[in-house]
């Protein structure tokens, strides 16, 4: 049975052509090459034409992957292998959302193909933690900006890999979403939450946040603080929600 693809999601302090120039033109500046390189400190990387290319402090070049489709400022997609083969690639998309905030934007990493590992659940685990570092950094390169508006937020949810049979309800681990929607409550996020009848296992969050650092630990936090999200009883995907009207 194949994994399903590994998904990281962060909210950057730019407008979206910023944010993906920010990731595509200028990767060298914020990459943590020390911990997350081929050759360690004191290299470059780069978008070399198609390719991505580390270059460590001696010359020597490793291909990171090949962009495989490019469609500015929404989204990019590349092979990926990093200090591997081409033939053992995987394959990453990086998408770049407006929130209704020009000068926030929401982040989307997806990366799948995990078959082309030995051991794909062990590569899958390392990337779940090492893409939440590099996008850390990333999320870090812009200056603060000014707090705006608020920021809306839907997370949604849906059955995850460990998801037993007989629904997500049944899993002890469902308590730990109530646990984690009762901690967006207290902290001052949660608008609504609750399941959708008419799709087993589906439910939506509503979230709001009057700062950028409020959101970025919404999301943060659904993603890697939900310990129903991080057993795999449940998937979320964060989206941005432009709110015209409230009651």
């Amino acid at each position: 049975m194949s994994l399903p693809p590994l998904r990281r999601q962060v909210l950057v302090g730019c407008d979206q052509p910023t944010a993906y120039r920010l990731f595509t033109d200028e990767i060298g500046a914020w990459w943590p090459l020390e911990s997350h390189g081929c050759f360690g400190p004191g290299g470059s990387v780069a978008f070399d034409g198609r390719r991505i290319v580390e270059t460590g402090p001696s010359g020597e070049i490793a291909t990171w992957g090949t962009v495989t489709a490019d469609d500015p400022p929404r989204s990019i997609s590349f092979t990926w292998h990093p200090g591997q083969a081409p033939a053992e690639a995987t394959h990453v998309t990086v998408a770049f959302a407006s929130t209704g905030d020009s000068d926030v934007t929401l982040v989307t990493l997806e990366h799948s193909g995990w078959e082309a590992y030995r051991d794909p659940a062990a590569a899958r685990g390392n990337y779940a933690g090492g893409w939440v570092v590099v996008l850390g950094c990333y999320a870090d390169a812009p200056p603060a900006p000014d707090d705006a508006t608020d920021l809306w937020f839907v997370l949604e949810h849906s059955a995850g890999p460990a998801a037993p049979p007989e629904g997500v309800f049944a899993s002890p681990d469902f308590a730990k979403h109530a646990q984690f929607l009762g901690q967006l409550h207290a902290d001052g996020f949660l608008v609504a939450a609750g399941p959708l009848p008419d799709t087993p296992g589906a439910g939506m969050t509503i979230v709001r946040a009057s700062s950028q650092a409020g959101a970025r630990q919404v999301i943060r936090a659904a993603q890697l603080e939900d310990g129903s999200v991080t057993s795999g009883l449940l998937d979320v995907r964060v989206r941005p929600w432009r709110v015209m009207l409230t009651g």
